[in-house]
């Protein structure tokens, strides 16, 4: 299994680089989260290497969530070379996640 999750000193690093990261900001408490980490590891699969995934626990990374502006879970931030592509709230339909993903990917 992947490793995805990321803490705050590791985080601006990650979302260095040309590859489109996708940080999932989520609470283990959130059912909705629980049910989108599942989408992105499909999609992930379906385009392999085309991007990566983060997870950033907010309960753990209270002040990472804060400077990135997350203020309610899930939380998907789409960076590249540092910078914020894009952004969704709330759990996204499986078709709508892939949409927002694809967007970015060309």
């Amino acid at each position: 299994m992947k490793e995805y999750k990321v803490d705050k000193a590791g985080f601006q690093e990650a979302v260095q680089g040309s590859t489109l990261v996708v940080a999932d900001f989520l609470s283990p408490f959130c059912g909705p989260c629980k049910k989108v980490h599942p989408l992105l590891e499909e999609l992930e699969s379906r385009y392999e290497g085309k991007f990566r995934i983060l997870e950033v626990d907010i309960t753990e990374e209270s002040d990472l969530a804060m400077e990135q502006g997350v203020l309610s879970v899930p939380t998907l931030i789409l960076f590249r070379d540092g910078k914020e592509l894009d952004r969704n709230i709330g759990l996204p339909n499986p078709k709508a996640l892939e949409k927002l993903i694809l967007k970015h990917l060309g």
